[in-house]
């Protein structure tokens, strides 16, 4: 399945862009390593060439901000109880910041997702996605987008 995924994303949905011309950076703000593995692995199957970089916190994504000129950012909005809303929180600095119109998705499995749906609208996120078992096919349907 994420084999077809793969071969979707670059065949038919690669967008024809100035953009394509130079490298692309993903920042992504994700806490479980299994997820930042799978996520990583798909990248490289894929053969888009992007370079993936990966952010622990808001911090680090600010860190990584104005060290790479990121096209795009993936987001999980819950870190842990301590950085439930971190992703929400970083959305608000890329929207907000120079990086306004760079694009951001958003995904996660907390409770009240509909909640977080409207708050990310508000700032101006991109794209959401529910998180589910198979993290490779939440990414795939980020990469589409």
């Amino acid at each position: 399945m994420v084999a077809r995924m793969t071969a979707t994303i670059l065949k038919e949905h690669r967008p024809s862009s100035p953009l394509l011309d130079d490298a692309i950076n993903l920042i992504v703000l994700e806490d479980q390593r299994l997820h930042r593995q799978a996520i990583d692995d798909l990248i490289k199957e894929s053969h888009l060439g992007w370079s993936v970089f990966f952010a622990q916190d808001k911090d680090e994504v600010e860190k990584l901000a104005n060290e790479h000129n990121a096209a795009y950012y993936v987001l999980d909005i819950n870190l842990g109880p301590e950085k439930s809303q971190e992703g929400m929180t970083t959305a608000e600095f890329i929207k907000n910041d120079k990086q306004k119109n760079t694009f951001v998705a958003m995904f996660s499995a907390i409770p009240n997702l509909a909640e977080f749906k409207k708050m990310a609208s508000r700032i101006g996120v991109d794209y959401f996605e529910e998180k589910s078992g198979n993290i490779q096919w939440n990414v795939c349907r980020i990469a589409l987008e």
